[in-house]
């Protein structure tokens, strides 16, 4: 295979790494709605992280616009709204479908761009179609497997402090003597 065809594949790959990683990653919902609790079912199994990022695992018990309670061996935890980090789902994990789902994504993308570069008739290329399926396939599977196994339901959206003013200067500027 000569050195053109290799830069034209490994460019086709590199662009497909991110709609493999969007596909898997339900890009497409908003993490940082509160309202997505409204998802969860009652008992369901769930994972509360604060702001120190501790978790309390415990069965889902409801929410409103003050904090979510979840009920553990323990009794009943509420954890204000303000102080949650994290809320995610502690059912089945869903690490080994979203690996096989890469997998088979990659393979079709690697077969179908494999078929491609095959197509120009080049003799060198003969071996490309199942080299680059499995090829693809594996690139695929890890990007499966480095998807969450267990969805996050809720996310607290990211809170950057201001910066600090220096005292005597309304420009935040340092008075220079």
């Amino acid at each position: 295979m000569n050195m053109a065809c290799h830069q034209k594949t490994l460019a086709v790959l590199t662009a497909l790494l991110p709609v493999f990683a969007a596909a898997l990653s339900g890009a497409d919902r908003d993490v940082h709605a509160w309202d997505n609790l409204n998802r969860l079912r009652a008992g369901q199994k769930i994972q509360v992280v604060n702001m120190d990022l501790k978790g309390v695992q415990g069965r889902f018990a409801g929410f409103d616009e003050g904090g979510i309670t979840i009920r553990t061996s323990r009794g009943d935890v509420t954890v204000p709204r303000a102080g949650t980090f994290r809320v995610g789902s502690l059912g089945e994990s869903k690490r080994k479908r979203n690996l096989l789902i890469g997998a088979g994504t990659g393979l079709v993308a690697g077969v179908a761009i494999g078929g491609a570069v095959r197509a120009h008739g080049d003799p060198e290329t003969a071996g490309i179609v199942p080299v680059l399926g499995v090829a693809c396939a594996g690139i695929g599977a890890a990007v499966g497997a480095a998807m969450p196994g267990h969805p996050t339901i809720y996310r607290a959206a990211k809170v950057t402090a201001p910066a600090p003013s220096t005292p005597g200067r309304r420009d935040g500027k340092a008075d220079i003597e």
